[in-house]
């Protein structure tokens, strides 16, 4: 099973909103197209860069950039189950 599909798994399981759920799921999908890999084998130095993109941007909304930081934290700490502390992908 894929990290993204666990990941919603593991939402619906926690009775997170379908809408939410589908924010999440999509976000997961840009980071993995972004690398051409599945989310779980990336690092955090990696996912680090990818928000560092995210954030130089200007056609990124705040509300944006926060749900992706979200995402990115429930699948690296929920799902994958990677020790990474909140302070290591801040909003």
């Amino acid at each position: 099973m894929s990290a993204i599909q666990r990941m919603i798994d593991e939402m619906h399981r926690r009775g997170y909103a379908n809408k939410t759920i589908k924010e999440y799921s999509a976000s997961v999908r840009r980071l993995s197209a972004h690398f051409g890999c599945c989310p779980s084998k990336l690092t955090l130095e990696q996912v680090r860069e990818y928000q560092m993109q995210l954030a130089k941007r200007d056609d990124i909304s705040a509300s944006y950039y926060n749900s992706t930081v979200t995402a990115l934290r429930f699948l690296y700490l929920q799902t994958v189950g990677r020790d990474w502390s909140f302070e290591r992908l801040p909003l």
